[in-house]
């Protein structure tokens, strides 16, 4: 369920890379789409176009609201995602809590 959650997020990225879903909804629409409808807490992170997983962690721990979903401990699990589309790779995080 989380591997195809981030999957579908990190796919979307080529078409809007953006927390908005390319069909106009919000990301969290794609948690309910994964199955994953009993959550009290979602959080997402998106980068694009780093090469290695230090990068795209080290952006993401520069950015103060990366940062804070990676550090609160409220979370329960996460699922990653990596997809490289030609020329781009997307990256997503995805944070779940019960």
């Amino acid at each position: 369920m989380f591997y195809f959650l981030s999957r579908v997020r990190t796919t979307e990225c080529d078409e809007l890379f953006s927390y908005t879903r390319p069909d106009g909804t919000s990301y969290f629409t794609a948690f309910k789409q994964a199955g994953i409808d009993d959550w009290t807490r979602r959080a997402e992170n998106l980068a694009e176009d780093y090469d290695t997983p230090a990068e795209v962690v080290n952006a993401w721990m520069k950015s103060p609201t990366h940062k804070a979903n990676i550090m609160n401990g409220e979370f329960e699990y996460i699922g990653i995602g990596c997809v490289k589309v030609g020329e781009h790779i997307y990256w997503t995080q995805e944070f779940l809590t019960r």
